[in-house]
């Protein structure tokens, strides 16, 4: 695949745009996958793709071709979700989450012993899926990649840096502050039922 991408780049940027037009429909779910993790409505995530591929065609040619294609694409999606983030949390006011009795006493149990995970029903680990969404919605832009690259893509702290564009000791503060921000947001939380 790498080749064929280097292929299509080199078309491209001899001006072939219908090489392009397959650079798209083959790097797709590469891309939507990666908003996808931070974006779950369709509308959005589809503006989100198209300023990915819009923004990738223009800088095209500062594509460094003995790095992998999916790689230099993937930097671009994933500043652009950091783009979109911070513009979301500057400008919607994110209404205060309580949790259900049901909630906690699922969160209690997983808190305790993780490995209970396992053993939860499809709709336990809804609810779980859902509080963690709704931890993350809390967090800061930056934070929010962090914890999601990391923890959910396992991404290590040098390919955060990498597609963050930020320097490996600038993630390893962040993500300690999130880890933190995020236990304050679950005591907050789980407070309001006590």
């Amino acid at each position: 695949m790498k080749n064929d991408d280097i292929e299509l780049v080199k078309k491209t940027l001899s001006g072939d745009k219908s090489a392009f037009d397959r650079l798209v429909k083959s790097s797709s779910p590469r891309v939507f996958g990666i908003i996808h993790r931070f974006f779950r409505e369709k509308q959005q995530a589809e503006d989100i793709a198209q300023e990915v591929f819009i923004r990738a065609y223009r800088y095209l040619h500062t594509y460094a071709q003995e790095k992998p294609f999916a790689n230099w694409l993937s930097t671009i999606t994933v500043r652009m979700c950091y783009k979109e983030l911070k513009k979301e949390k500057n400008s919607l006011e994110k209404t205060e989450a309580s949790l259900t009795s049901e909630n906690y006493s699922i969160i209690d149990s997983f808190c305790f012993n993780p490995e209970s995970l396992n053993r939860m029903d499809q709709e336990k680990k809804l609810i779980l899926k859902e509080l963690a969404e709704k931890i993350l919605v809390k967090l800061s832009a930056k934070e929010r990649m962090i914890i999601v690259l990391t923890e959910v893509e396992g991404k290590s702290i040098k390919e955060v840096s990498n597609l963050m564009g930020i320097s490996t000791v600038n993630v390893k503060v962040s993500n300690y502050r999130a880890r933190k921000n995020a236990r304050k947001i679950l005591n907050s939380l789980i407070n309001k039922q006590v």
